[in-house]
């Protein structure tokens, strides 16, 4: 993404929200969207942030499998943790369908390593969701 000075240093959570609304501000979604972006150790956005669109609904064992083969290929390219969101139309209230989300989500990101809540778009308006 071009113009890196716009977006915040990540340092928590709250600042992960700013930065996956200022891309979806900026890039929009109106599909069922898997979102992943790099940030180095500081907490800086590199410019990668890539959709993955026409996500179904609910995820199945083979979009896990498929989205794990894709990290793990990206994982041999860029040495930083991916930070995961997803995003779909709608309503902002939290379906069963956005919990088997996290569940995966959950679950790739344990796979990687990564510590972070897992973050779903809906509109422009971004939110962690806990698993429970």
């Amino acid at each position: 993404m071009e113009n890196e000075a716009q977006y915040p240093m990540v340092h928590d959570t709250d600042d992960l929200c700013r930065l996956w609304q200022l891309v979806l501000e900026k890039q929009g979604s109106e599909e069922r969207t898997l979102w992943i972006g790099y940030f180095d150790p500081e907490g800086v956005k590199h410019p990668v942030v890539v959709g993955i669109d026409d996500m179904p609904r609910r995820p199945t064992a083979g979009d896990a499998a498929h989205v794990r083969g894709l990290l793990q290929h990206l994982a041999g390219m860029v040495a930083d943790p991916p930070s995961l969101m997803f995003s779909r139309p709608g309503d902002g209230r939290v379906t069963a369908a956005d919990r088997e989300w996290v569940g995966v989500i959950s679950g790739l990101q344990r796979d990687l390593g990564v510590e972070r809540p897992v973050l779903r778009g809906v509109g422009t308006h971004v939110a962690p969701i806990p698993l429970d």
